[in-house]
């Protein structure tokens, strides 16, 4: 098993969140910036926990680029994504069941299971 500092748990987890959101683009690439700021720690030390967390295996850098559906800009965006490692870890399977508990009261889908199961 995996030893993460409460740090670096914090971030995966919210790398995890911004994956499986169905809401959201689906790419699930994010900054350290935003991830300092959701986290509410500096720059640095939201830096230094991705570092260790490529390192390990369990996020890549990534982007997200094309036109934008509103206005046709162009635009990239530069970040991390996890990669197939990190969806062994604690920190996944908690964010999954947290966006199917969501899920299943928002769309009234029965219970948590149900929604995962309509999805496959």
């Amino acid at each position: 098993m995996e030893d993460f500092t409460e740090l670096e748990s914090k971030v995966l987890f919210e790398y995890c969140k911004a994956a499986v959101n169905i809401m959201g683009d689906g790419e699930g690439v994010l900054s350290s910036v935003l991830i300092s700021k959701c986290l509410n720690v500096t720059k640095y030390a939201a830096r230094k926990a991705i570092k260790a967390l490529v390192a390990a295996g369990f996020l890549k850098r990534d982007y997200i680029g094309g036109l934008s559906d509103w206005d046709w800009q162009v635009h990239c965006y530069h970040g991390y994504s996890i990669t197939k490692e990190a969806l062994k870890t604690l920190e996944y399977r908690k964010a999954k069941y947290r966006e199917a508990k969501i899920d299943a009261e928002i769309w009234g889908c029965g219970n948590m299971y149900s929604y995962w199961k309509t999805m496959a």
